[in-house]
């Protein structure tokens, strides 16, 4: 019973990587299209109302009775905008758990409007919500019970998603998934945020400060969160599988995946020291001019 009840996390990623390969503008595509979709209501309605307010400023025909109007107008299109911005929380990780799941054998249009609908994006966003704060409670305790509950949890986008489970039920169900499976679970995807991490602190260490933002940027949206999506979905599937196959079977980790543990929190602090490093070398001590352009100014207050 020592055996991992999945296989490792480099044949994941090998498996991983020729979907991704196939799918990856796919992937990026459907998640900055929801994001859109949910964002820009909210953008609109706080813009309208700055340039309406604005206007009848500089008109001078905001009487009380217009002002109370305009407030009471864009409030509830802001309310409405809020609850749309909920279902598109909930809309962009169906989208993306449907896109990890079909990839282009899904027309995008098709899964851009299945996303969006409303009642199951509402159920999928509140119990990430439900989640996400449940962990933070967790972290707060010691750290301990929410590294706990962060791997217990690590499949309910894809219960909600592709069970479509109510809130309640796939909490049970992911629970349930995890039973016995806590530590691969958690191996697996060390491994992967491990990599993650090393990225980032390439990226912090070899570019310059100017296009540091655009290449994290770059590195999240096009490597990261679409690889991402994807090893979860094989995570998900590969321990439902054998879930099924063996359901109360607990397989503990072998001694050269303990050691695998104790290495990735090795390497997880030695990566954020050496990210920090990079980070804090880029900033200005107290006193000292933080670019050229402080020396500009110096030059040009003096003449």
């Amino acid at each position: 019973m020592g055996a991992s009840p999945v296989a490792g996390w480099q044949s994941m990623a090998r498996e991983t990587v020729p979907f991704y390969k196939e799918n990856v503008w796919y992937l990026v595509g459907t998640q900055l299209v929801t994001v859109a979709l949910a964002v820009v209501p909210i953008t609109a309605v706080l813009a309208g109302f700055a340039i309406v307010r604005f206007t009848l400023a500089a008109l001078s025909v905001g009487s009380d009775v217009i002002v109370a109007i305009v407030n009471v107008l864009f409030g509830l299109l802001g309310i409405a905008a809020v609850c749309w911005l909920v279902v598109g929380v909930g809309a962009g990780q169906i989208a993306g758990v449907l896109a990890s799941t079909n990839g282009k054998a899904m027309p995008f249009w098709e899964l851009i409007r299945e996303s969006f609908m409303a009642r199951r994006a509402i159920v999928v966003a509140l119990g990430l919500f439900a989640y996400g704060m449940i962990v933070v409670v967790g972290f707060l305790a010691f750290i301990v019970p929410g590294l706990y509950l962060l791997g217990r949890g690590a499949y309910l986008p894809y219960v909600l998603v592709r069970e479509n489970l109510g809130i309640t039920d796939a909490f049970k169900r992911t629970w349930f998934l995890t039973r016995g499976y806590w530590w691969v679970t958690m191996l697996r995807f060390g491994w992967l945020g491990l990599a993650v991490s090393a990225g980032s602190a390439l990226i912090a260490m070899l570019l310059p400060m100017q296009v540091r933002g655009l290449a994290g940027f770059l590195w999240q949206m096009l490597v990261v969160s679409p690889f991402a999506m994807v090893f979860a979905r094989r995570m998900y599937e590969a321990v439902r599988d054998r879930k099924a196959a063996d359901a109360e079977a607990f397989h503990p980790l072998s001694s050269r995946e303990k050691w695998q543990v104790v290495a990735i929190v090795v390497l997880f602090l030695i990566v954020g020291g050496i990210q920090s490093s990079a980070t804090m070398t880029n900033v200005p001590s107290i006193g000292q001019p933080a670019s050229s352009q402080d020396h500009v100014l110096k030059t040009i207050e003096f003449k």
